[in-house]
């Protein structure tokens, strides 16, 4: 007579019926399996079950998802901040450029150079001082 001994080891979770309180276990492939697809197992009573809770790889997909939102967030913002920068630079040479020409003695309005610049705004364009400057930047008369 022939015999054949066999020898097999299986890894057992377990855990408990929430309405017997029964151990239940089953193969960890399979525990790890209805922790992540949330479908039903049974106690030896017959009570049927799943895991409503997030798997551990849930909670860290959604971390990894939650970290990305943040660092794309944080690119966005950051190049928003450099192109207000930008602008705002661009905005400054723009009206040291002004600056200057006035300086030089060109009339901001009729863009004319005169020897005596402030004589000739006194009396062409009188106002001028107390109008507020224009939105886009530009000096009209």
């Amino acid at each position: 007579m022939a015999s054949l001994n066999l020898n097999e080891q299986i890894a057992l979770e377990t855990t408990l019926c929430f309405k017997c309180g029964c151990v239940i276990a089953l193969p960890a492939e399979l525990m790890r399996n209805r922790r992540n697809d949330h479908e039903s197992f049974y106690c030896p009573n017959g009570h049927g079950q799943h895991f409503t809770g997030k798997a551990t790889e849930e909670q860290l997909r959604e971390q990894l998802s939650a970290a990305q939102t943040r660092e794309s967030t944080a690119k966005r913002e950051a190049e928003y901040q450099r192109k207000r920068a930008e602008e705002e630079l661009t905005k400054r040479h723009a009206a040291e450029g002004k600056l200057r020409r006035v300086k030089n003695g060109v009339c901001p309005c009729c863009k004319r150079t005169f020897i005596n610049l402030k004589r000739h705004m006194k009396g062409k364009h009188p106002g001028f001082a107390a109008r507020p400057a224009p939105a886009s930047g530009e000096v009209k008369p």
